[in-house]
């Protein structure tokens, strides 16, 4: 049975990628997202079902629209093939009683960093569902560590918020975003206090090289070089969750 609910999710992983996609989109720019077709944003014209078939279309069309030949972003198809792999890495790193949360975790997340990335924006509502989540898979799997996830929760977000209030106090400015607090409490009721340091660690190292990586080529970020260190967060939480603490020493 798991390999077969495996294999579902594998093959709906693109799909729903592409309605992560869309959502992204519609939700930064305060748009509905559960009505409404794709449109060409060159043309207008509505895609059709052939036109929005996951990661084929794209490939077969070369990303260009067939009614005005106006060139696609490959955006969707990075955040189809993100999904994916969301899927399948977690098949392979979680036992068959946790898969769903699993993936519907990353999935979550995914949502969350590509909508930071693009916009410096945390949506409130976002954060709450992984919140809610976590305490909820807590609740039922790991009765147990509900005082350690509770912790978490405080840990997570009273430290973030150490952090911002210390920056505008030696820096005169903002530095951390209240939105990145709020997702520390939240990653706090997955990973629990005991994981809090290694998200922090990775974010870190991986918000570091990326932005060097950017930098180094001689592009800007964007907002004069902010660092969307939400997206930073997410994609340590995903790993931390999966895997466990960093082992140090």
């Amino acid at each position: 049975m798991s390999h077969m609910l495996a294999s579902f999710l594998i093959v709906i992983g693109p799909f729903v990628g592409s309605f992560i996609a869309v959502l992204t989109v519609r939700w930064a720019r305060g748009e509905g997202f559960v009505l409404g077709r794709s449109r060409c944003e060159g043309c207008g014209h509505a895609l059709g079902g052939l036109e929005m078939v996951p990661v084929l279309s794209a490939v077969v069309l070369r990303w260009r629209c067939r009614h005005c030949g106006g060139r696609f972003s490959k955006r969707d198809t990075v955040i189809e093939l993100a999904a994916l792999g969301i899927a399948i890495w977690a098949f392979f790193a979680l036992p068959g009683d946790l898969l769903v949360v699993g993936v519907l975790l990353g999935w979550g997340l995914l949502v969350l960093a590509i909508i930071d990335f693009e916009n410096f924006i945390l949506p409130d509502l976002g954060i709450l569902i992984i919140l809610v989540g976590g305490i909820t898979v807590s609740f039922f799997w790991y009765p147990e560590r509900l005082n350690e996830i509770a912790i978490g929760v405080f840990v997570g977000a009273g430290g973030m918020w150490l952090v911002r209030w210390l920056y505008r106090q030696l820096r005169g400015q903002e530095g951390v975003g209240f939105g990145d607090v709020k997702l520390m409490g939240a990653i706090g009721a997955w990973v629990g206090w005991q994981g809090l340091g290694s998200v922090i660690l990775i974010a870190a190292i991986t918000g570091l090289v990326v932005h060097v990586v950017v930098l180094g080529k001689g592009r800007q970020t964007s907002r004069h070089n902010m660092v969307p260190f939400g997206s930073y967060l997410v994609l340590a939480c995903w790993i931390v969750w999966l895997h466990g603490p960093l082992v140090t020493g």
